[in-house]
């Protein structure tokens, strides 16, 4: 099976194809609501809230933590405002 071959980790010279595949893959999984896969987004999404430079949701793959948010719907101004409490900014 592609997705588990490809992971939700980089390797090491891996092809563009690959890295483009990965976020594909996971992407789709998670629209059509692979519990596996929406447990590690939310993980991962979380992590992203807390350090936007953390290493666990890289760009390529960072469409699917939107997802999950998406697919558990939070309102855009829940959404909003979680960002805006963990980049620090308290006033809207």
């Amino acid at each position: 099976m592609p997705c588990r071959r490809l992971g939700w980790e980089p390797k090491p010279e891996e092809s563009h194809v690959d890295a483009m595949l990965r976020g594909e893959i996971l992407t789709a999984l998670a629209v059509f609501g692979h519990d596996l896969t929406l447990d590690e987004a939310s993980k991962r999404f979380q992590a992203f809230l807390e350090n936007r430079n953390t290493p666990l949701l890289p760009p390529d793959i960072r469409k699917v933590g939107w997802i999950f948010i998406l697919i558990h719907e939070i309102s855009l101004w829940t959404l909003l405002l979680i960002i805006s409490v963990k980049c620090g900014r308290q006033h809207m």
